[in-house]
């Protein structure tokens, strides 16, 4: 028999003694007996103009070198500049915004309001009888306290109406230190050494939270506290309320709150220390600013109940010294405050006399007072988040409390901290420029600095009154307000627990046992959300690779041998305990196939710890026991050199362990040794084109003609069928190779969308559309496909309205499959 070429597709067939086919081409169904004309039962559909016989189409575009997408799919795509990122200091907010008034009177406001808060802190630090005279010092460690941290929170913080500032929690801690180193030294030591212990302790827990700020800062974790449940912490600060309420009955009465002093205060014989008017003034004044306190949200309101008691106080009767309403200056708290005062502090005699083993004594109180400040400043920054408008970067707002609190610590003054409330308060009362909150500083820190000529001038009961209203806020924020919230109820639990604690047995085990339990329902909450984000069988998930009828039967069959794992979060030992188990639990189930290729995806992997060297080695004894093929998908530099140190060879052909860019490239080298498994190349559709076409319009004699009236288009490696943007003119059958569905992305990047291989359609939406196109095609190897242009379609439609209806059947039918493919898909990733 002789050999006979087929003059449309090429096909070499055998043909009879005189060389000439006698039979259909058993390929594209011309006979050849004719010469190459259609079969005459098909002669009904008069197609027969359209048929022609011309030399085969070539791609539309051929230009061009095929190159595997750049970069690596860790750094994403290169949107271009300006695209992504925003640089937190490209939009910096105005100096004046709001205006000029506003801005002044918000700055005076707060500013006054400051100052009173100062000598209510001052008073907390100091406030027995026997630390009073140390006041004048106290006054000057709130005036650096105020000045250094809360100008620098002013002109770095991201929110304009910040204020920062000695708080009511941190001072509170302050005052219990102070007054353990009294205890300590009062018997044994003179009353310059015993100051100069203090203000060494209380700068030394500055200067530890700003060095502790500041680490943070450079490290980059403060974005970890956004995922801390730090409500429990307000437990903490309510204990401290309790301090702040002890501290403000010693400064009324002059006694301990025992119970003796429970009872004084229950019979109304608190006069026998200090008087009944100076314990109903403080406790009025106290009760007034908390009324309004709840009414009013900006500092006019408190401001005002100020001005008034002090106006009343000067205006009324009782400023008499028998009267126990009088001024500071008729007190022990009231001593001059001079500049002697503050230069004393730093003279080196001062230094000389600092008991540094008593210092050393008090290191842990220091140091919870650093941690407290710190977590209380980050939660507040979240609550003004919302007013603010933004996102704040706390890396950023931890700098801006860092080197502030290193130099207070390093000039004796108090440790600052970001104040949520004043904070609220100052933007209410108009404040939105940096001009405002400059101004509440410089007004604050220069009535402080005048403190020894303005103490004469109010009252008494001003200090322990404000220590009663802050004092009583606290523990109305923190016990009232959070359960009338939607706070979960376990953390309102574990908040009472640790409010029990403080009040109870003190700061430090009550901020141990906050901070302890915050982590421990940190890591409990992480651990349920686990590290496993998803599990997807490869019987019903798949690549981005379009096959044919056949290969997508065999992976339905047997793509359950593999098994995807995508990981998320902080990687660490207990989630490679999770992972590993995850993977027993398939290696043992019997109702799937069984278990050829582990695929494992990072995208979502933020880290790992330094045991997670231990669960990957359980993991490569497990694959060898089991035989399995590890594959890995977006893997980081760190990781994948940890993984190599350990053996797996990447680079070697002949590692039973693979790794790819993404998931989607492991999914389909995975899908490609299944199929090869059952005998079937990537490209192999398993059947002719013919027998493809009949499948898809549902009838062989059409599906003949439709063949006749397409040209072949060829195409070697890296040809490009069409380019993104080109004109939508034409759909394309894929009858041997694979070609690449790719998207341009800036910077000369390439996505790879889908791959799709013989028996399958492409731009078949260029016949609907008529839009540009976009995506590109473009060849993965050598490929023959056959073209039906947009205007060859009309004429079909215009000629042959069977043939036509058949091709939109196939197109929707092509559709409605790949809709089906993706909501399984959307299915798997969710479930």
């Amino acid at each position: 028999m002789a050999a006979f070429t087929c003059e449309h597709c090429g096909f070499v067939g055998e043909a009879d003694g005189d060389g000439v086919a006698t039979a259909a081409c058993p390929h594209c169904g011309r006979d050849m007996a004719r010469g190459g004309e259609a079969e005459p039962t098909e002669a009904d559909l008069h197609l027969d103009d359209l048929i022609e016989e011309r030399p085969f189409e070539q791609a539309v575009s051929t230009s061009g070198p095929y190159a595997a997408p750049g970069g690596s799919a860790l750094d994403g795509p290169d949107l271009g500049p300006g695209l992504g990122r925003v640089d937190p200091d490209a939009v910096r907010p105005g100096f004046l915004d709001g205006g000029l008034g506003p801005n002044l009177g918000a700055g005076l406001a707060t500013g006054l309001l400051l100052y009173f808060f100062g000598l209510a802190y001052a008073a907390l630090v100091f406030c027995p009888e026997a630390l009073a005279d140390f006041y004048p010092a106290a006054l000057g460690m709130v005036l650096v306290g105020t000045l250094v941290t809360g100008l620098a929170a002013a002109l770095r913080s991201r929110f304009t109406f910040v204020i920062a500032g000695p708080g009511t929690a941190i001072t509170a801690v302050l005052s219990t230190i102070a007054l353990s180193i009294h205890h300590q030294m009062a018997d044994s030591y003179d009353a310059l050494s015993i100051l100069a212990t203090t203000v060494a302790a209380v700068g030394g827990t500055a200067l530890v939270t700003g060095l502790a700020a500041f680490i943070l800062a450079r490290l980059r974790v403060g974005g970890l506290f956004r995922y801390m449940p730090v409500q429990i912490l307000g437990g903490v600060q309510a204990g401290l309320g309790v301090v702040v309420l002890h501290a403000a009955y010693l400064c009324m009465t002059g006694n301990d709150f025992v119970l003796d002093g429970l009872q004084q205060v229950l019979t109304g014989s608190v006069a026998a220390s200090r008087g009944d008017a100076l314990w109903i003034a403080s406790l009025a004044f106290g009760l007034g600013l908390l009324i309004i306190g709840l009414r009013r949200r900006s500092s006019y309101g408190l401001l005002a109940v100020v001005l008034a008691a002090v106006a009343l106080w000067h205006a009324g009767p009782l400023v008499s010294p028998d009267s126990g309403l009088g001024s500071f200056a008729g007190g022990a708290l009231g001593k001059s405050f001079g500049t002697d005062a503050m230069l004393a502090l730093f003279s080196p005699g001062a230094v000389a006399h600092i008991q540094w083993s008593v210092l050393l004594r008090h290191d842990v109180h220091m140091a919870t007072a650093a941690l407290l400040g710190i977590c209380l400043s980050l939660a507040r920054v979240n609550g003004l988040e919302l007013v603010g408008g933004e996102d704040a970067d706390l890396n950023r707002e931890l700098g801006s409390i860092g080197w502030p609190n290193i130099v207070s610590g390093l000039l004796g003054g108090m440790p600052g901290t970001i104040s949520r409330t004043r904070s609220l308060r100052h933007f209410h009362a108009g404040g939105r420029g940096r001009l405002s909150t400059l101004t509440a500083i410089l007004v604050c820190s220069g009535l402080l600095a005048a403190s020894g000529r303005l103490l004469p001038l109010l009252p008494r009961f001003l200090p322990s009154g404000m220590l009663l209203f802050l004092g009583a806020a606290l523990i109305k924020r923190w016990l009232i307000d959070t359960r009338r919230s939607r706070l979960r109820s376990d953390d309102y639990a574990l908040l009472v627990l640790t409010f029990l604690a403080t009040a109870i047995f003190g700061v430090i085990i009550g901020t141990g046992l906050g901070v302890g339990m915050t982590a421990l329902v940190t890591v409990k909450r992480h651990a349920q959300s686990g590290a496993i984000r998803q599990l997807l069988s490869g019987s019903r998930f798949r690549s981005n690779v379009d096959r044919g009828a056949r290969p997508l039967q065999v992976l339905r069959e047997r793509g359950g041998m593999i098994f995807g794992v995508r990981l998320q979060g902080f990687l660490f030992q207990g989630a490679m305990h999770d992972l590993l188990r995850r993977v027993r639990e398939r290696l043992e189930d019997w109702e799937e196939p069984a278990l050829r290729y582990l695929l494992l995806d990072f995208r979502a992997v933020t880290g790992f710890g330094s045991s997670v060297e231990t669960g990957f080695g359980k993991l490569w004894r497990l694959a060898a026991e089991h035989e399995l093929t590890l594959v890995f998908t977006n893997l980081s530099f760190e990781l994948g050199e940890q993984l190599a140190a350990m053996g797996c060879d990447f680079n070697d052909e002949n590692s039973p362990h693979q790794v790819f860019m993404d998931m989607d490239y492991g999914m389909e080298w995975c899908e490609n040794h299944v199929l090869a498994e059952a005998g079937l190349a990537p490209e192999d559709p398993g059947v002719g084109l013919p027998e493809l076409l009949a499948q898809l319009l549902g009838d062989s004699r059409i599906a003949g003609v439709l063949l006749q009236l397409m040209p072949r288009v060829e195409l070697e490696v890296g040809e490009y069928l069409f380019r993104k943007g080109d004109p939508s003119d034409a759909m394309y059958f894929v009858e041997s190779g694979l070609v690449d569905i790719e998207l341009p992305l800036a910077g000369g990047k390439l996505l790879r969308l889908k791959k799709t291989g013989a028996g399958t359609v492409v731009g078949e939406m260029g016949l609907y559309t008529q839009t540009p196109r976009s995506a590109s095609i473009v060849a993965a190897g050598p490929c023959v496909l056959y073209k039906l242009s947009a205007e060859r379609f009309r004429l079909i439609q215009a000629k042959a309205p069977t043939l036509g209806a058949a091709i939109h059947r196939m197109v929707v039918n092509i559709l409605a499959g790949r809709v089906n493919d993706a909501n399984a898909k959307v299915r798997d990733l969710t479930s």
